[in-house]
This record gives C-alpha cells, structure tokens and sequence, in this order.
C-alpha cells in the first residue's frame, strides 16, 4: 500500500512540474505566426530627429496602419535615427511594401528592416 501511494505521489508530483513549465508551447512549421519587423530611417549625421522628421515617421506610421500592412507597436527616435516597430502577419510581403512605402515617402533617408524577436 506505502508503494501504491508513493508511486501515485510522485506521478502527481511529476505531473504538476511539467505543467508548471514556462517553456512555450511547440508551433507547427505550417503555422502562420505574427512577426515583427523594426523600421530604422537614418539621416546624415547624428542630429535629434527634426519636427518635419517626426512628422515624416508619423505619417510612414499611419500609412503602414491604413494601408493594413501592421499594427504598429511602437516608435522612436534617437541621434540621427528614428524607428517604427510593427507587427505583422506575413513577413516578406510587409517587408517589401514598407520598403517601397519609405523610399516614396522619403527617398533621401537610408532604410534598415530588422526581425525582432
């Protein structure tokens, strides 16, 4: 009987430890899973962002918005760079549709994309 119970306890111990785990969950490779991409608009030297680079980002922002091609998450600006991080559903084509957004938009700034995690 002292076995039996032990045995029980630790199955219900074991069982309890796995549950407990914060390790995420498997995703199928034919999953479609949101990505993140982050926007980086730099300009020549390491200036703070102008009212008009502001207002150029906002507006990149919104379009991205509109247009349905993220949520926007967040953004920002540093010393000769601003940011838009969005959230997306299909990585490539958003890619390739806020590049082409940007370079109309603003064809003088230098554009990086980067996968956030």
């Amino acid at each position: 009987m002292n076995s039996t119970f032990s045995t029980i306890l630790r199955t219900i111990i074991f069982t309890m430890v796995l549950s407990c785990s914060d390790s995420e969950p498997l995703i199928s490779p034919n999953e479609n899973t949101a990505s993140r991409l982050r926007v980086i608009i730099k300009w020549p030297g390491d200036d703070f962002a102008s009212a008009q680079d502001l207002e150029t980002r906002n507006k990149i922002a919104q379009i991205i918005s509109d247009r349905g091609i993220g949520k926007i998450l967040r953004s920002g600006t540093g010393m000769g760079w601003m940011d838009i991080v969005v959230e997306v559903k299909n990585k490539a084509p958003a890619w390739i549709e806020i590049e082409e957004l940007v370079k109309e938009i603003s064809p003088n700034y230098r554009l990086t994309i980067q996968e956030e995690s």
